[in-house]
């Protein structure tokens, strides 16, 4: 994202940018207000008055603390998991409403022990031992790579990121003219 942003500002030195982190429902509800001309969110709003495309699918994982009794395991599951306490992402972040489906499909009832706004906050959560988590990969070079063992949830369910935008926006025009071919080639996707 940062590169991104760089790209933009340096091809348009007069145009505003401004970035906004926020949970997916109130990024596109900024859409349909005229607040914001483009996002990025997870997943599809599926709202006919915006335009969604798909960036980046990414394997999500399940995230124990180090010393785990599956923190070895290549693979794991769900119901591995079922009666212990989980750390999960706020209702209205995409990865929670991936969780969910991914727990439903398990058949299991998660017991939310904690919640969070932020990918790291979750995984330091799970690594001070108060729960375990489905996440989406971490970036290398992090500081939590020593802090919890990932393994991937069985079915997986890739997570996905696109941008959105409302269909005549200057935001869409900008990210088909250039940006999505700047992601592309930075996420290798």
């Amino acid at each position: 994202m940062p590169d991104l942003i760089r790209r933009f500002r340096e091809g348009r030195p007069g145009v505003t940018f401004r970035l906004t982190q926020d949970r997916s429902e109130r990024l596109v509800a900024a859409l349909r207000e005229g607040r914001a001309d483009l996002a990025i969110t997870s997943p599809d709003p599926e709202d006919p008055a915006l335009t969604w495309r798909p960036l980046v699918t990414e394997r999500l994982q399940l995230v124990v603390p180090a010393g785990h009794r599956l923190a070895g395991r290549k693979r794991a599951g769900l119901a591995d998991v079922a009666d212990e306490p989980f750390v999960a992402f706020r209702r209205g972040a995409g990865l929670r409403a991936n969780f969910e489906e991914l727990a439903e499909r398990a058949g299991i009832r998660p017991r939310i022990a904690f919640e969070g706004e932020e990918s790291m906050t979750v995984r330091g959560l799970v690594a001070a031992g108060l729960g375990v988590a489905v996440v989406a990969p971490q970036p290398e070079g992090t500081w939590c790579t020593a802090c919890g063992t990932s393994r991937s949830p069985t079915p997986a369910r890739p997570g996905r990121s696109g941008w959105c935008g409302r269909p005549a926006g200057p935001g869409r025009r900008w990210w088909r003219g250039s940006a999505g071919s700047c992601w592309r080639a930075g996420r290798g996707s």
